[in-house]
């Protein structure tokens, strides 16, 4: 009897061993799966962080500004909302082409008030410094000293597409000499005031009761 459970026994524990193996083969494919997924987050964050190149994805001058006001001036339009608290055009109006709120936002730029025409700005690269800020560099146009212009008054702007940028200071500066032009600052995310969802009804559904 002694000898049937010695080999009942000897029988028994290497298949309890095969299926704790499997159960450490299981567990290791799982914390070995689950391991980059959790790390593509914060990899992307820092990515999208790092000091390097911002594509400008699309710009627009305007001689006179649609802009209120007569001093320089900088703005970051992160939503449509934003977009119509300062302008009564659509943005493809301002910035030659629609603009994909939620993945993109706008840069605007004025100068302050110009005795004649012929000034403008027009934006040549966009990068993200060590401090985690978006530096603009603007390239500056004055007329030449003898060049024939309107005597009209203007207030050139230019208007920059960005990717969506939160919680960062965007710095613009003089192209040539790096001066300062304009500081503005992008929200986070949490901070913007999310837009009520429109409810979709099917055809033949009765019209919402009037509150």
């Amino acid at each position: 009897m002694s000898g049937r459970h010695s080999q009942l026994r000897a029988v028994a524990l290497p298949g309890a061993a095969l299926v704790l193996g499997a159960g450490l083969l299981m567990a290791a494919a799982c914390a070995g799966g689950a391991g980059p997924a959790s790390r593509t987050a914060p990899r992307a964050a820092a990515e999208r962080s790092a000091p390097g190149p911002v594509p400008v994805l699309a710009q627009h001058s305007h001689a006179q500004c649609p802009l209120g006001g007569t001093d320089a001036r900088t703005l970051w339009l992160r939503d449509r909302a934003d977009w119509q608290a300062v302008f009564a055009f659509d943005e493809a109006a301002g910035t030659g082409r629609l603009v994909d709120w939620g993945r993109e936002g706008v840069l605007v730029h004025a100068l302050a008030q110009q005795p004649t025409l012929g000034y403008g700005a027009s934006a040549v690269s966009a990068e993200r410094t060590a401090d985690g800020a978006v530096e603009v560099a603007l390239r500056l146009r004055r007329p030449a000293p003898d060049a024939m212009v309107g005597m009209t008054l203007s207030r050139p702007c230019v208007l920059v597409v960005l990717p969506a940028l939160d919680g960062v200071e965007l710095r613009v500066r003089d192209e040539f000499d790096r001066r300062p032009l304009g500081t503005a600052r992008a929200p986070v995310a949490e901070d913007r005031v999310a837009t009520p969802a429109l409810e979709v009804l099917p055809l033949d559904a009765p019209p919402p009761a009037s509150r």
